[in-house]
């Protein structure tokens, strides 16, 4: 889930032209990291840090460069607030994208030993049951 989640915001941030910046500064590439690290927040406390985090000096100061990333991870991965101080659902609800609980309980944080044991079985059955 984390690596697909940081495809998303890999993706958005080159088409929001922002690649070059994320590459070329260090400061800048560290901002945007902290929103991905959003994922490793406990889930009741995600939408505080971002508050936080889009409230801090760096996000003001760059707001207009950062706005249209920001409104993306808004949407799609947090919710926008309402007039009545809530927040709209999002695309993907947070429980869905944090690893909070998933690293705190030591559970797997990706499905590769299924697929792992997914390819070795193909593997058996393509060798033993070869059709003519």
């Amino acid at each position: 889930v984390f690596f697909h989640f940081t495809q998303c915001l890999w993706q958005k941030l080159q088409s929001c032209g922002l690649k070059n910046r994320y590459s070329t500064d260090a400061i800048f590439a560290h901002e945007i990291k902290k929103l991905s690290a959003l994922a490793f927040v406990p889930v009741d406390n995600v939408i505080s840090a971002f508050e936080e985090l889009i409230n801090s000096n760096y996000y003001v100061d760059n707001e207009e460069e950062l706005r249209t990333f920001v409104d993306y991870f808004e949407d799609t991965w947090i919710g926008r607030p309402t007039r009545g101080g809530r927040r709209r659902a999002s695309t993907f609800p947070i429980k869905i994208w944090n690893m909070f609980d998933s690293v705190t309980e030591d559970s797997p944080r990706t499905n590769n030993a299924v697929e792992g044991w997914h390819r070795a079985f193909n593997s058996a059955l393509a060798a033993n049951y070869v059709t003519v």
